[in-house]
């Protein structure tokens, strides 16, 4: 879930211009934000040890699943980047 948060801030700067203060799709980096917000909940519930099991379908929904499809896209490949490292810290 750590490997994946960072993996959606990452998927995040596709929609703000790098070094400069405008966003380009606000509805967008909204999506993601979002996407990101149900992921580092349920990451500081696992760290807690109150995880409830129930929520990690909503959460995966959510991550591969948005309502935008480059959005869908971006957190999909995130999703596979964070399966990727640990496949290979294992």
């Amino acid at each position: 879930m750590a490997i994946l948060a960072h993996n959606l801030t990452v998927a995040a700067r596709n929609y703000y211009e790098f070094q400069a203060p405008g966003v380009t799709d606000p509805q967008g980096l909204r999506e993601i934000n979002e996407v990101l917000h149900r992921v580092t909940s349920y990451l500081s519930h696992i760290l807690n040890d109150d995880e409830d099991i129930g929520w990690a379908p909503v959460v995966t929904k959510r991550v591969l699943d948005p309502d935008n499809p480059e959005v869908a896209n971006h957190t999909r490949l995130a999703w596979k980047q964070a399966e990727r490292t640990i496949r290979r810290s294992n």
